[in-house]
């Protein structure tokens, strides 16, 4: 983010079951909706997950849930890690945490300081073959699941300690993006260049 002096960051799992075609609909929550931080969601309407089986699918609500109520209820995929963010944000709120545990904690704290969040709808498609990882076992899983929750929890813990001390947050928004019909066609050149940026708008990119 420094070296390259990018005023938007974005990054996604490399196993390419988030698009990079999709990159541009996170940057544009930002430059044209005036988000502070764009996540990808399965969870909300025009997003959905084609890539998991049942029991992962299954996991992904229960964590989520559980992070709707720990948390706050306007996000409904705090797991996704699938995210753009202005340069800004990423300066003053540092990562935390582990696997999708990370993302709950960045989320929480970004609209905790009042930060501006959006959610875009995305679709998770199956990895191409190439890219594939192996599925992770139910013991693997379950135990991904019981570090997240523990995460959500702290992060409720140390929100409620922090109100009840007298501290002042800010008062961050959350607010959900339509899913754009098709890229414009300036924009599908830039996804098939593999350069996640909208033109004009700054520059953005992958980790």
């Amino acid at each position: 983010m420094t070296t390259l002096g990018a005023d938007i960051v974005t990054w996604m799992d490399c196993d390419l079951s988030m698009p990079p075609a999709d990159i541009p609909h996170l940057v544009r929550a930002i430059t044209e909706g005036g988000a502070d931080m764009a996540v990808g969601s399965r969870w909300i309407p025009g997003g959905e997950d084609v890539a998991h089986g049942l029991m992962a699918r299954t996991l992904s609500r229960i964590i989520n849930g559980l992070a709707v109520a720990l948390v706050g209820s306007d996000v409904h995929d705090y797991t996704s890690g699938f995210i753009a963010g202005r340069a800004a944000v990423f300066r003053t709120i540092r990562l935390r945490g582990d696997y999708g545990e990370y993302c709950i904690d960045l989320l929480g704290r970004a609209v905790r300081a009042g930060f501006t969040v959006t959610e875009v709808p995305y679709i998770c498609v199956r990895a191409p073959p190439a890219k594939a990882r192996p599925a992770p076992t139910c013991s693997i899983t379950w135990s991904r699941g019981a570090s997240t929750w523990r995460r959500s929890a702290r992060w409720r813990w140390r929100s409620e300690r922090a109100a009840n001390s007298g501290a002042v947050t800010g008062s961050g928004r959350i607010g959900l993006a339509e899913r754009p019909a098709e890229c414009p066609p300036h924009v599908a050149r830039i996804c098939a260049n593999k350069v996640p940026a909208v033109r004009g708008h700054g520059r953005a990119v992958s980790r």
